[in-house]
């Protein structure tokens, strides 16, 4: 009887696998061998992040020496120095402090300040050699002077609040004075064509008559029709402002004058603010 051969082809894939055998060539062991390097590599780089964050944090060697301010007057050189410093204290990128000279960030700090006074120019030089910051300030004109809420700001000559300021000297310029608890720095209280006329009239004031004289400017909420002048005598003056404040100021002088002449007392008001009418009480 023939015997049958029956020939097996080896093959790779029939090749079993003993996977308890500790050998390179394992995969498992391959891939536990990748991943304990990764580990490592993620270990080393965060203990080299971690020394670097604790040397700039607590070395002394980037830490702000000086600030100095110039430019501007008394109260706005401390008003800069103060938000400087504040600010020293603040975190950068939510990490690092800002006592730090290369983490002083110089446009949250002219954000900062441009809240409390608005500057027509911030300068800011970081001098690394000495950790030393120099602030530059160069103010905005005052045109006018604001009374509001007991406070006394002043303004440029586009009506923007520019300052708050301790009281009002004694000077040159108009004084208005508006009610509204809504102020702050930045804002535009009126019109620039409206506030021209204000200022013509304040100027040529003293042309009309020495015994009558401007105390303040009073601004309402619906201001653009009407000019009210609040004067030492203790009654106002109401001129309508879409008239040629020029006209209006020889017809009051003209009033004012035969008033006079006449010795009549006005003790509430003058009001001229109806086209071709004029009152007085």
């Amino acid at each position: 009887m023939q015997k049958n051969n029956i020939y097996v082809k080896k093959n790779r894939f029939n090749k079993k696998r003993d996977y308890h055998k500790k050998v390179l060539r394992n995969p498992f062991f391959l891939k536990d061998n990748k991943t304990a390097a990764v580990s490592v590599n993620l270990i080393l780089f965060l203990l080299i992040l971690f020394g670097i964050y604790y040397f700039i944090q607590h070395t002394s060697f980037w830490e702000i020496k000086n600030i100095s301010v110039t430019g501007g007057g008394s109260i706005t050189q401390n008003l800069a120095l103060e938000i400087a410093q504040e600010q020293k204290f603040k975190r950068k990128y939510y990490i690092f402090t800002q006592d730090k000279i290369i983490f002083f960030n110089t446009n949250d700090y002219i954000n900062n300040l441009q809240k409390q006074i608005l500057l027509e120019k911030i300068k800011i030089d970081k001098n690394y050699k000495n950790r030393t910051i120099n602030i530059s300030l160069t103010e905005r004109s005052s045109n006018y002077y604001l009374i509001n809420q007991g406070q006394y700001f002043t303004l440029d000559n586009q009506g923007n609040l520019i300052n708050i300021i301790e009281n009002i000297p004694t000077s040159t310029l108009p004084i208005l004075e508006f009610w509204d608890y809504n102020l702050s720095i930045g804002s535009k209280l009126a019109d620039v064509e409206y506030l021209s006329k204000l200022n013509y009239i304040f100027n040529e004031w003293p042309q009309l008559n020495g015994k009558i004289s401007i105390k303040s400017f009073e601004i309402t909420e619906n201001y653009q029709d009407k000019i009210i002048i609040n004067t030492n005598n203790n009654f106002k003056i109401y001129l309508n402002s879409n008239i040629d404040p020029k006209e209006q100021l020889e017809s009051l002088k003209n009033l004012i004058l035969r008033l006079d002449k006449e010795n009549i007392i006005v003790k509430e008001y003058i009001d001229m603010s109806i086209n071709g009418w004029i009152y007085y009480k």
